[in-house]
């Protein structure tokens, strides 16, 4: 196990290089922002129900575009803690959209290329591969591409919650 003070080395800023967080770093910062978007739930008086749920008990719901949706906790379309999966087919390219809430997402499989915006442009897509994460401010544009095989994510935010398309 290493020791605080290699820890601290080891997420140094290096100025050649920008930030260095090795992916054990990215899957802990993921997990420190959801801790972080439960403490506001519950200081705005929300509770975290109860759930255990292995992989197959999951419903999967696929969209016309073809994502698939499965909720683990919450029900996004009213107020309160909403966890959802996500599975992207490969080659799925999401158009610019928004939602009204802020979210977590994390990365589970697969690689997403991610990026903010209203017009899709694939020069600004950053690929983000399995353990990193993002957040979306409420009401940001943004838009995905699986452009290199299919991608399950996680995402984690406080309902009601809705994709609205931008439209030009």
């Amino acid at each position: 196990m290493r020791g605080c003070s290699e820890w601290l080395q080891c997420c140094r800023v290096r100025p050649e290089v920008g930030y260095n967080f090795p992916m054990h770093k990215t899957i802990a910062a993921s997990f420190v922002a959801v801790v972080a978007l439960a403490i506001t739930v519950a200081a705005q008086g929300g509770t975290f129900p109860l759930v255990q749920k292995t992989p197959d008990q999951l419903t999967w719901t696929k969209s016309p575009n073809g994502v698939e949706t499965a909720v683990l906790v919450g029900d996004p379309t009213r107020p309160g803690l909403y966890a959802l999966r996500l599975k992207f087919p490969a080659g799925l390219k999401l158009q610019p959209h928004f939602h009204p809430d802020q979210r977590i997402a994390v990365i589970l499989s697969g690689t997403i290329y991610f990026a903010l915006g209203e017009t899709f442009d694939e020069k600004a897509l950053k690929p983000l591969p399995a353990g990193s994460t993002w957040t979306e401010p409420p009401n940001t544009a943004h838009f995905a591409y699986a452009k290199d095989g299919d991608v399950v994510i996680q995402v984690t935010g406080i309902g009601p919650t809705a994709t609205t398309p931008v439209v030009k």
